[in-house]
């Protein structure tokens, strides 16, 4: 015996005693009672079959004795070698009809809340341990596939996708996810609809069944939780929330998340769409840790359950759903919308400035290189592009449709005298040009077009000369 807590009092020391035994898919459970009415039930759980190769189970027991001193669990009396005895809940075992009633699921979603607020004194691993279980799991089945563990061991991997296919599947999952930012919180990790007990009487619910009880992400705790709402013994993933139903559980769990944490219960649509988000994501973690472990009951366990189709199950509605829940958004609030928005506009921006720019090459030439040298100083070329921006802007202040070169008062033979070095002086060039603008006050201009453009080549002509 490695733990005893309180001795379960009044029970007689040469009374009958009478059993009740259960199976679960991990462990087998036996109700130790002398009262017929069962008001005086001890539950002993006999752990399953090599079970210790993937389940922790001095983890177990710290997590009863924390959760107990927490009111989140019940008492555990004593553990042994091969199981546990413990406090039993009087109540109703949840169903798949129960699950779904609004009046119970908010009490789940109540009871989580409080769980995920519980603080431990760090007794367990800050990280979560969602990775580390899906690599054990992996671990120990390629060494089961290459015999190595025992003289007989093998893997049945029937039906279910390769080692390496799943392998790539996982990496590529933990990468999206750890976009997700979750939040790390004490998790239940494995809540399906018989690890929670109703307890009419006092209008609320208990959970059950700690084995798996460590820090995980929120989301994933969660989101496994909706995927139990498929069942276990015959699967029907159609009876998964659908979303009306889960943003109504998932405002009742973050209503008493906040008050347990510390803050006022409002919860805004916003919070409750980013949380949905996150859940869905996680739930493709839930199918393909569960799928691996299946594969691993199915080599060890002697309990009378097909865990091999389960593992077909899970992967297969984990490959059904990846591209859909992959492909969701999180909602932007309005902090990081203006901050995308900007991040928007930047980019527009940019593309501009680089059409600009490639414009500016064609007609002007002053990005391209002569002996790797630029033929324009940095500076030159800034008043260019800024001189572009104004006439671009005052050719569509007047509607007006002129031909590029026209526009900045150049031909192709100015073009080739500036590369020659034959172009009047600069002094020539600005008298010229004073000349036409008092021409152009005076009323002695032709067509309209005709002198914007060469009050636009002035300008441009001022721009170049300036060094």
């Amino acid at each position: 015996m490695v733990y005893s807590g309180e001795k379960k009092p009044g029970l007689p020391l040469h009374s009958r005693m009478n059993l009740t035994f259960t199976d679960g898919i991990t462990n087998k459970l036996v109700g130790c009672h002398v009262d017929q009415a069962m008001e005086d039930v001890v539950l002993v759980r006999i752990y399953g079959n090599m079970t210790e190769l993937f389940v922790d189970r001095n983890n177990e027991v710290k997590s009863f004795q924390v959760l107990h001193a927490h009111h989140r669990a019940p008492d555990l009396y004593c553990a042994f070698q091969n199981g546990i005895c413990y406090e039993f809940i009087k109540g109703t075992v949840l169903n798949m009809g129960l699950l779904r009633e609004p009046s119970i699921f908010r009490l789940v979603a109540k009871e989580m809340a409080q769980l995920h607020s519980v603080q431990t004194d760090n007794c367990y691993p800050s990280e979560p341990v969602l990775w580390k279980t899906v690599s054990n799991f992996f671990q120990i089945v390629h060494i089961c596939l290459s015999g190595t563990l025992a003289p007989h061991c093998s893997v049945e991997m029937n039906g279910v996708p390769t080692l390496d296919i799943l392998v790539s599947e996982i990496e590529r999952l933990k990468e999206h996810l750890s976009q997700v930012k979750s939040p790390v919180v004490l998790c239940h990790n494995d809540l399906l609809c018989k690890n929670i007990i109703y307890i009419e009487t006092q209008g609320l619910v208990k959970f059950i069944d700690y084995e798996y009880t460590g820090y995980n992400y929120q989301a994933y705790d969660i989101g496994n939780h909706f995927n139990e709402f498929a069942g276990v013994s015959e699967l029907d993933f159609s009876m998964y929330p659908p979303k009306e139903m889960q943003l109504e559980w998932l405002k009742s769990y973050l209503e008493a998340y906040k008050e347990c944490t510390g803050y006022e219960p409002v919860v805004t649509d916003l919070e409750v769409l980013k949380l949905y988000v996150q859940v869905n994501k996680f739930t493709l973690a839930s199918h393909f840790s569960w799928g691996l472990w299946a594969v691993l009951q199915a080599r060890y366990s002697t309990i009378d359950f097909d865990f091999l189709r389960y593992a077909r199950e899970r992967f297969k509605q984990y490959f059904k759903k990846k591209n859909d829940i992959l492909a969701l958004q999180l909602p932007l609030n309005s902090q990081t919308e203006a901050k995308h928005n900007y991040n928007s506009s930047y980019v527009i921006t940019r593309t501009v400035i680089k059409q600009d720019i490639g414009t500016l090459k064609m007609h002007l030439r002053c990005l391209e290189r002569s002996d790797e040298v630029l033929q324009y100083t940095p500076a030159r070329v800034s008043r260019i592009v800024l001189m572009r921006c104004m006439l671009h802007s005052n050719t569509q202040r007047r509607g007006l449709q002129i031909d590029d070169d026209k526009a900045m008062g150049r031909s192709e033979d100015d073009e080739n005298e500036e590369e020659e070095g034959l172009v009047h002086s600069e002094d020539s060039k600005m008298a010229e040009d004073e000349e036409a603008a008092k021409d152009r006050a005076a009323g002695k201009h032709g067509h309209v077009g005709r002198a914007d453009s060469a009050q636009e080549g002035i300008i441009i002509r001022w721009v170049l000369a300036q060094n």
